[in-house]
């Protein structure tokens, strides 16, 4: 399990992989802690507030998520 986090967080750290992070609030897994953690160590890294929501966004913002992809894919 360890490893796993740790490759994680590598994944995260790494500038030349552009990546998108989606959140809701209050959020089920991905919390305010998880999100500042983040916003401090991601290289590469857009983070995007869905608005509301909490296990299962896609359920609770479908829209907002298309969205998302759609603008940072563009």
């Amino acid at each position: 399990m360890t490893a796993l986090i740790v490759a994680n967080q590598t994944v995260i750290a790494d500038a030349g992989r552009p990546k998108l992070l989606l959140h809701a609030n209050p959020g089920a897994v991905i919390g305010p802690a998880e999100v500042a953690w983040c916003r401090e160590k991601g290289a590469a890294l857009t983070i995007i507030d869905l608005g509301p929501g909490t296990h299962f966004l896609p359920e609770d913002q479908p829209a907002a998520i298309a969205a998302a992809l759609t603008q940072w894919l563009s």
